[in-house]
């Protein structure tokens, strides 16, 4: 649960100056942080998956390889696009391997 961006932190995401990367699964914003660990917010609407089950499937399984990336003192904003609900397992690893790429946040 520490690892987890409050809700209220989202909306911080719209203007910041952090780093923002759009790939093919997914959309990922990142930003420092004053807590000193990194903090992340899963998004994945009923546009990419209609049912309520595969939705919290995708959150669960991102939320375990986001939990993997190395430690960058940062709060990262992870929006799932259509593609990842189509392929998961490649979006998984792909997101997976992600982590050393945001190492050096900003």
């Amino acid at each position: 649960r520490r690892m987890r961006l409050p809700r209220e932190e989202f909306s911080k995401f719209a203007g910041c100056r952090g780093r923002r990367d759009a790939l093919p699964y997914f959309l990922i914003k990142a930003k420092r942080n004053t807590v000193g660990h990194n903090r992340f917010g899963i998004v994945v609407g009923s546009a990419v998956v209609r049912q309520s089950t595969r939705r919290n499937f995708l959150k669960r399984h991102i939320r375990n390889a986001v939990a993997r990336w190395p430690e960058s003192k940062s709060d990262f904003l992870v929006i799932a696009r259509p593609a990842a609900s189509a392929h998961p397992r490649d979006a998984l690893s792909y997101l997976a391997k992600l982590g050393y790429v945001f190492r050096d946040n900003q």
